[in-house]
């Protein structure tokens, strides 16, 4: 799934975000899980690997190697918003295949997923602001380059396997004349359900031609799918962050709808005991002559690995698993 669009507040925010998350832990195959990305990066040269200076200069708004600084001038200050953070989260079965059982070519295919993702975007969706003399106006056109620093993360809040990637798409772009402008947010904003969709099924074909079978479900209302193998039981034991949010609306009264935009209204909270889930009754007991489980997430002890069916092959020309209609609304950028 795919969760914002985010604006950041300010580029000195981001910058303290990327100080944490990657210069102040020792790990060198955390810091390497960061790269630039698009065309607009090629252009300026920035190469693999998200510097700290290039990152804050960036969403600055100074273009690097020119005398360019975006941004308006406002009561004598230069204001200028620094980009927005669109975070792609692959499904809890993914997460656990990818760092519970270790299979690298599982992150490769989210990996990969992400970039199509961003370099469809930037095809079909990314639009700057032009000028027009004769009117005054300036009407949206398609941009020609997007900047996006990329972060994977493998843990949710909680420290749960959690396979995601943040993408921070820089305020800055470029116009059909190659001059270095500001990024025209609205197709960003109002196709992000679209966005989640396409790096869902992008996913979930490059899993199909690895050989994993999928099983179709629903995330929030939205089609999604799941890895064949992994129960419910399994699901929820590693997603305790959710488990808290429905042990707490459990403690306000409040009762889980889940469809979205349904009405939650406060019910009566009888006979139920409150802190009732516990981690070693919702994991299953499984093989215990299953030692597959070698990712970073691993653990030790026979009850804690899943006993697992077998991979069954699939052809790579099969049709998706879901299909998502494209309004003309949605695929057309706008002049």
């Amino acid at each position: 799934m795919l969760s914002g669009p985010r604006p950041l507040a300010s580029a000195k925010q981001a910058f303290g975000y990327f100080l944490h998350e990657y210069l102040a832990r020792n790990d060198s195959s955390h810091r390497s899980a960061n790269r630039w990305h698009g065309k607009g990066a090629e252009a300026l040269g920035l190469g693999v690997r998200v510097g700290k200076r290039r990152f804050i200069s960036i969403l600055s708004g100074h273009v690097p190697g020119t005398d360019v600084t975006l941004g308006r001038v406002i009561d004598g200050e230069r204001q200028h918003r620094p980009g927005w953070d669109m975070t792609f989260s692959a499904p809890k079965s993914v997460s656990l295949e990818a760092l519970y059982r270790g299979r690298k070519s599982v992150m490769r295919a989210h990996d990969e997923a992400v970039r199509a993702t961003l370099d469809w975007i930037e095809r079909e969706h990314l639009q700057t602001r032009g000028y027009d003399p004769a009117t005054g106006r300036r009407p949206r056109e398609a941009a020609d380059g997007m900047i996006a620093a990329t972060f994977r993360h493998m843990a949710s809040r909680s420290n749960d396997p959690q396979l995601h990637t943040h993408a921070v798409v820089a305020n800055m772009t470029r116009n059909g004349n190659g001059e270095w402008r500001s990024v025209e947010p609205t197709l960003l904003k109002r196709n992000r359900r679209l966005f989640g969709a396409w790096y869902r099924n992008d996913l979930a074909r490059r899993l199909r031609e690895l050989g994993h079978e999928l099983v179709p479900t629903t995330v929030g209302g939205l089609p999604s799918f799941e890895i064949a193998g992994w129960s419910r039981e399994w699901l929820d034991a590693f997603s305790t962050r959710r488990q808290d949010i429905l042990r707490h609306m459990a403690d306000e009264g409040l009762e889980y709808t889940p469809k979205p935009g349904s009405p939650v209204k406060a019910v009566p909270q009888q006979n139920q005991e409150k802190d009732s889930f516990r981690f070693e009754n919702a994991v299953p007991r499984g093989n215990p002559g299953n030692n597959n489980a070698k990712g970073p997430f691993a653990m030790n002890g026979p009850s804690m690995r899943p006993e697992l069916p077998r991979r069954r092959a699939l052809p790579a020309t099969r049709r998706p698993l879901f299909a998502f209609p494209v309004s003309r609304g949605c695929s057309r950028r706008r002049r």
